[in-house]
């Protein structure tokens, strides 16, 4: 065989031109033997080119890709000029020290003088490689991770519907995947939580959050409803660009119940189910706070049970506590519901009264409080007949800022006790009598 590089003209500046390129590059005849090579191949197999030159292109090619390679150039060679400028292909390039690199290589076929060549250009991909195996091991362990999930966790798109939902979202909310695929949350979402999602989203899409955490209801299949905890974060691009977003979800049910019934014995009376002294200073201040904002009036209506030690002396304590959640339904029944009953301690009940415009109407409510108790009742298998003394104080408008408006709800009972009991009092200024130690 000639040489290329031995003939004249424009092919000696073909050999410095490919020794130029940072691809190696190897000519190959019709018959698959080597015919030249550039240094850059040389680098890349670790041969000489005296090793190369003359011997089939087998040699830089792996045994176990042997076969598929071959058929690749003999298909070449039947068809070249349909692949005039080469195909790119990932293979693998066999190295002198038997070792491997991952190349594309690209075929043209070329004629001089009549002779078939085939010219390839071999680019080192191995870095390349190794990151995209890299990556996508990480995208299945990162799918198989999301799929083996006990957390519930679902990807939407840029419009918030489920383009993927793993096992345990679908069995949290009892649906199959393909019920839940394509549809956005207020599918499955509680009516009165519909716009939760939606306002959070929102926040997303303009930047005012980079990630957002949430509680919300669902609705189960079978109708139940299910708290959950929601965390919601955007996955973009090199480039910054959301792609989709990724929604991991808790399920919070029972640790909601277990809260609200921690925080309802918190604030309530164990013996009657109202609220307690804590609650009812809270909800005070509240109704101070909303006088002084809005106007109005509000009120303390303190009521007090006459002679009920006869009750614990005559029936025993467990009928005592009977009389008291008795009296405590009896009194919520005519309570309204802007209002707040409490039991304040022992035989005592205090009842906070909003929204009121005179004065007058919160003796109404203190009159009505006292008729829902004249009637008899059943305890202990015996007819009680429970009075009570009523002390009334309001506030607002002229009347004070209800600083010390139980105080002076306790002064008007103690005035309602003195004066025969079973009676309700309004406070006024208190007087010398109203001031000394009570009996």
């Amino acid at each position: 065989m000639v040489k290329l590089e031995q003939r004249q003209g424009p092919l000696l500046d073909w050999r410095a031109f490919v020794e130029a390129l940072s691809d190696g590059v190897v000519v190959i005849d019709d018959a698959g033997f080597i015919y030249d090579v550039n240094e850059s191949l040389l680098a890349l197999s670790g041969y000489e080119a005296h090793e190369l030159v003359g011997r089939t292109i087998d040699v830089l090619v792996p045994e176990a890709l042997r076969e598929r390679h071959g058929r690749v150039v003999e298909k070449f060679f039947e068809s070249p000029s349909s692949r005039s400028m080469g195909q790119a292909r990932e293979f693998a390039l066999r190295r002198r020290d038997e070792g491997v690199v991952y190349v594309d290589i690209s075929l043209a076929h070329v004629n001089v003088d009549g002779h078939a060549w085939v010219v390839a250009s071999v680019r080192d991909v191995s870095a390349q490689r190794e990151s995209r195996v890299r990556l996508e091991r990480l995208e299945q362990r990162f799918r198989l991770a999301f799929e083996n999930s006990m957390a519930p966790m679902i990807f939407t798109d840029l419009d918030d519907r489920v383009v993927a939902a793993n096992d345990a979202f679908c069995a949290m909310l009892g649906r199959s995947r393909e019920e839940v695929m394509h549809e956005d949350s207020q599918s499955f979402t509680h009516p009165d939580d519909l716009g939760i999602t939606e306002g959070f989203h929102r926040r997303l899409v303009v930047g005012d959050e980079e990630k957002v955490r949430y509680v919300k209801r669902y609705v189960h299949r079978d109708g139940h409803e299910i708290v959950v905890e929601v965390l919601k974060a955007p996955a973009r691009d090199e480039n910054g660009t959301v792609l989709y977003y990724v929604v991991s979800e808790r399920d919070i049910t029972e640790e909601s119940e277990l809260t609200a019934m921690l925080t309802y014995q918190a604030l309530h009376d164990p013996l009657t189910g109202l609220a307690n002294r804590f609650l009812i200073e809270n909800r005070l201040a509240q109704a101070k706070t909303a006088v002084a904002r809005y106007g109005g009036l509000g009120a303390v209506i303190l009521i007090d049970l006459d002679d009920f030690k006869r009750v614990n002396d005559s029936l025993g304590h467990l009928a005592g506590d009977e009389l008291l959640r008795a009296v405590a339904a009896r009194l919520s029944g005519v309570a309204r519901d802007v209002d707040t009953l409490c039991r304040f301690g022992g035989d005592e009940f205090l009842y906070l009264a909003e929204r009121l415009s005179d004065p007058r109407d919160a003796l109404g409510i203190a009159e009505r409080l006292l008729g829902a108790l004249e009637e008899p009742f059943a305890i202990a298998e015996t007819d009680v007949l429970q009075r009570v003394s009523v002390g009334v104080a309001a506030w607002g408008l002229a009347r004070g800022d209800g600083e010390n408006v139980i105080e002076h709800a306790d002064v008007a009972l103690y005035r309602a006790k003195r004066d025969g009991k079973h009676r309700v009092v309004i406070y006024d200024e208190p007087t010398d009598e109203d001031l000394s130690p009570k009996p």
